[in-house]
């Protein structure tokens, strides 16, 4: 063997050791976080065996995993595989659109819903008199086209189809607002808002939007606050299958109180009715749309198509956690990829929603997936979803391959900052950090999952998920402690900062993206 090939054989050598040392370094860092971690959960109420996370390092590669193939409820870290696939599926843009068509007695309008759960809704703006202003302008668009009276007025909500409220839901909590029914057509949130204003002795009422109060009857159920004791202790729900709404308790405080309607589709066509009468323009007749109607006649109404950006729905439905938008998304994906737009099982390949989503992410995602995970509905309500934390974690982390990536980013909820994680991640542990995400918690199940950056590029994707805990709190607390430990881990660069500049520095990666989505969807009338 000549000099030159000895040296090379030395260097070579020396080389393999290298790595071996740092393969060696890396596989014990990654064992360090595993038992500091595990001794964190050791240290809370909250036994080991009923936790599991995966927290991945920028690569993909796991730092920590404690029983990450083991499923579990979701609870609303659902939303991230429905909003993934949405934005990768889904039409930029909602158009709803009210079509017109002429006779001898009158004008035939047909308002057709495509599945936008947004329309009119206040919540996003916290504006209760956004509906009442939106249904004006259709009015006042419907009018110029120079109608005056209406035949019939007809809601079509075919787009979507089988039951309205999800049939894995308790029956018992069809009231509660965060179950709200979905349909193809659905108006400002599917709610109605109940302001109550104290008076001497029972409390005034204003509903939102003020048009309900023709169409809905509402039995009020107070106690003269000069007659009891009793502490301030109010309520609002609705009565099963109709819109007769009860409203009840003891009212010595303003209160803002929400219930679900019943038959959406309906409510919102009668209270374009309803609004249409108060400027003038007659409706003889309300009704849906008959199986031998056919398509619509005439023409659209271009002023008065309601155009509502997929990202603002995505954006809420992750930030504030909206399970009425999830479940609107989870039946148009299932629309789009050959079901007939039910969470129950259709089409030819006689599959149900949940089936459809799980298959779509197992091919955008190869071996992202797990045999245990199972999808019953897109918001994570339903008890019978089933997601292990490792399906959660490389999920998050190979959808940076996606061309969405940094517009789906932008819609989870930030540490400190917005949505269902504003006053969450206050340690001085997450000062240098940004942390987007998004939590979870139904009964018996309390879950997070997202990304923490730092500036100097590294990040880390992470999913957590707890159950059998005796307090939400406690499985909170518990998250960020996990976080906490591995955000210690991850390798620093020289330029660190606070949370604030990274804030900032995340949403100016993300304005071409944010402008060519609002570019692309001007709108004639405002949600």
């Amino acid at each position: 063997m000549g000099i030159d090939s000895q040296r090379f054989q030395k260097c070579w050598n020396s080389a393999a050791f290298l790595l071996t040392i740092l393969a060696s370094s890396n596989v014990q860092a990654v064992s360090d976080l595993d038992q500091r971690l595990k001794r964190v959960v050791q240290s809370s109420p909250i036994a080991i065996d009923d936790v599991t996370w995966c927290i991945l390092d920028s690569k993909g590669a796991p730092l920590s995993q404690h029983n990450a193939n083991q499923p579990m409820k979701p609870a609303s870290t659902m939303k991230l595989l429905t909003t993934a696939a949405a934005f990768e599926h889904l039409p930029a843009l909602y158009q709803t659109k009210i079509w017109a068509s002429h006779t001898d007695e009158g004008a035939i309008l047909r308002w057709v819903g495509v599945g936008d759960p947004m329309m009119g809704d206040p919540g996003p703006l916290d504006n209760s008199r956004i509906p009442s202003t939106l249904l004006s302008q259709l009015a006042t668009e419907i009018r110029r086209e120079g109608i005056t009276e209406v035949l019939r007025l007809e809601y079509d909500e075919g787009y979507f189809q089988g039951p309205r409220y999800h049939p894995n839901w308790p029956e018992e909590q069809f009231s509660k607002s965060y179950r709200c029914e979905s349909a193809a057509l659905n108006f400002a949130g599917n709610l109605v808002r109940l302001e109550l204003h104290p008076k001497s002795t029972k409390p005034d009422l204003e509903f939102f939007p003020s048009e309900a109060t023709q169409i809905i009857s509402v039995r009020e159920q107070f106690r003269d606050i000069k007659k009891t004791t009793n502490k301030d202790a109010v309520g609002f729900d609705r009565y099963p299958g109709r819109n007769e709404f009860r409203a009840f308790g003891v009212c010595r405080n303003h209160h803002v109180l929400e219930s679900p309607v019943h038959d959406p589709a309906r409510w919102s066509t009668e209270l374009l009715a309803t609004t249409l009468a108060m400027e003038g323009i007659s409706v003889l007749q309300v009704g849906a749309v008959r199986a031998d109607d056919g398509p619509p006649k005439g023409k659209p109404i271009d002023s008065a198509t309601i155009n509502t950006p997929l990202f603002r729905v995505i954006k809420h439905c992750n930030t504030e956690s909206r399970n009425l938008y999830a479940e609107c998304l989870l039946k148009s994906l299932d629309r789009h990829l050959g079901g007939d737009g039910t969470w129950t099982v259709s089409g030819e390949d006689r599959k149900s929603a949940g089936e459809r989503l799980l298959q779509c992410l197992s091919t955008l995602f190869p071996e992202s997936t797990a045999p245990g995970d199972f999808i019953d509905d897109g918001s994570g309500l339903s008890h019978k979803n089933r997601l292990t934390a490792r399906t959660l974690a490389h999920i998050l982390t190979n959808a940076a391959n996606r061309d969405w990536h940094q517009e789906w980013l932008e819609t989870l909820a930030k540490g400190r900052v917005s949505g269902t994680l504003a006053n969450r991640f206050k340690s001085k542990s997450f000062d240098h950090c940004l942390v987007r995400g998004k939590s979870g918690y139904i009964k018996g199940a309390s879950t997070l999952a997202g990304r923490i950056d730092q500036k100097d590029g590294q990040h880390l994707t992470f999913a957590i998920m707890v159950k059998d805990f005796k307090s939400n709190a406690d499985a909170k607390r518990l998250h960020e402690s996990i976080l906490a430990e591995a955000v210690r881990a991850m390798p620093r660069g020289s330029q660190a900062t606070d949370h604030e500049s990274l804030q900032a520095q995340s949403e100016g990666r993300f304005v071409s993206n944010r402008g060519r989505t609002v570019a692309n969807s001007r709108q004639r009338l405002p949600m």
